[in-house]
């Protein structure tokens, strides 16, 4: 309640305090334990995003980053050609990065852009937002969710399953997306010329550092993928595709200034996050509720619609722990595992809560002293686009 009322209330602290200070409430009234709040903390989560936060910041401090910008989206010349830019580039990404990882490296190319060029960063954030949400559903590594479904899950071949159910209607929700922030925000952007940021000096030995690491990501991400391909024999943990693409920087680079400045605060809020949705999970409200509604909660609409709404309040990864075991009780079809993905993943255009990249967003452009969206902005925008989008992807899987 309190993060929400941060909308309304000038000075509240910030919402990964507010999280942190959440989580000590629930320890301390005894709704979780000290060790089971240890437990909870997601460390392949946190491990993997300090990783990534490390090398987005060496990016951003040796003038990489300024460079890849240029190149992204550097070549869109309006304003509208850059909305239209940034939510295929965030589809996109999304899907082949995870799209955390495309919030933490995309987020300052933005901010940069559209700072150098007077125009407002909502519109382009908020697109960056939703695209990635959408983007990484027709991916078995868009999301750790989806990876969860797709090593877990009773698939073959997750890949081609995914995108061979999922990329049609992804490709009509980014459509949606586009629509929408046009409806909302095209007066604004119309007749708003746009041109690249003038790229700074460059730390060349800094700069030699990023692309080992990012090259390292890379690399993890696409061996991750041949080994879910290969039937997940062996799994190759994200906290340590993370670890390993900032390890050039960590141990090479002799900035401390770069781990004194990377995104230590959206850290904290997902530690909080952790901690507490374990706490409102131990208390069986939602378990309850469920059981008492009787709803049949291996049908496609429902795990759509079950998925997207839990997902507003507790960690979508938990979810479909939880979730997946209710499938295996009966015949398991491909289809009821892309309405998992699909719903749990698409709750991300609902609120700000529903993904864990949103929340970067929100955090990293808070961090560089832009103000990226308020949560109600975000909720009234993307309540609508997200039920349209729910409504796809149920329509298109029944």
């Amino acid at each position: 309640m309190a993060i929400f009322l941060r909308g309304f209330i000038p000075g509240l602290p910030s919402i990964s305090v507010l999280m942190a200070l959440g989580a000590v409430l629930v320890i301390v009234s005894g709704e979780i334990s000290l060790f089971n709040a240890f437990k909870a903390i997601n460390l392949d989560v946190i491990l993997y995003l300090f990783g990534v936060f490390v090398l987005s910041q060496a990016l951003e401090d040796s003038g990489t980053l300024a460079q890849l910008g240029t190149f992204v989206w550097g070549r869109a010349q309006t304003a509208s050609l850059l909305l239209v830019l940034v939510v295929v580039v965030g589809g996109l990404s999304a899907s082949l990065l995870t799209n955390d990882t495309a919030a933490i490296l995309g987020v300052p190319l933005l901010l940069a852009l559209t700072t150098h060029n007077q125009l407002p960063s909502q519109p382009f954030l908020l697109a960056f937002a939703y695209a990635l949400s959408i983007g990484s559903v027709m991916s078995p590594i868009g999301n750790p969710q989806n990876l969860l479904i797709a090593t877990q899950g009773d698939l073959n071949r997750p890949f081609e399953t995914f995108l061979g159910g999922l990329f049609w209607p992804t490709l009509l929700c980014l459509g949606l997306v586009l629509l929408v922030l046009w409806i909302r925000f095209g007066r604004q952007l119309a007749n708003h010329r746009v041109i690249p940021v003038t790229t700074g000096p460059v730390d060349r030995a800094l700069s030699r550092l990023c692309w080992a690491g990012l090259a390292l990501l890379l690399l993890g991400i696409g061996l991750k993928l041949v080994l879910i391909r290969a039937g997940g024999l062996f799994d190759l943990p994200f906290a340590v595709i993370g670890l390993i693409a900032g390890a050039p920087v960590l141990l090479l680079s002799r900035r401390l200034s770069t781990l004194q400045r990377m995104d230590w605060s959206t850290l904290l809020f997902f530690v909080g996050l952790f901690v507490l949705t374990q706490a409102v999970w131990n208390s069986g409200v939602f378990q309850s509720l469920l059981e008492r509604t009787h709803v049949d909660v291996r049908g496609i609409p429902q795990i759509v619609l079950i998925s997207s709404v839990v997902s507003q309040l507790m960690s979508n990864v938990p979810l479909v722990e939880l979730y997946l075991p209710l499938l295996n009780q009966g015949p398991e079809s491909p289809a009821q595992l892309l309405a998992l993905a699909s719903g749990s993943t698409a709750a991300g255009t609902l609120s700000v809560f529903g993904a864990a990249s949103n929340i970067i967003i929100l955090q990293s452009a808070e961090q560089r002293g832009s103000k990226a969206f308020s949560i109600i902005e975000f909720t009234l925008i993307g309540l609508p686009l997200g039920l349209a989008c729910l409504a796809v992807y149920g329509l298109w899987l029944v």
